[in-house]
């Protein structure tokens, strides 16, 4: 949680572009793109034990 708060931070200047700010973006992205994983993870998972109950 503190990293995710630290790099959206760094990731939306309020001066000029650097490319701290692409990095800490990028990283942010991929964090997100984590999560989303896991949470599509976790959904099928749920189907399968469901359709296994039934």
């Amino acid at each position: 949680e503190e990293l995710t708060k630290m790099l959206s931070k760094n990731a939306f200047p309020v001066a000029g572009l650097t490319s701290t700010h692409i990095l800490s973006l990028d990283a942010l992205l991929s964090v997100i793109d984590h999560i989303e994983l896991e949470c599509q993870f976790q959904v099928q998972r749920q189907k399968s034990d469901c359709m296994l109950v039934y």
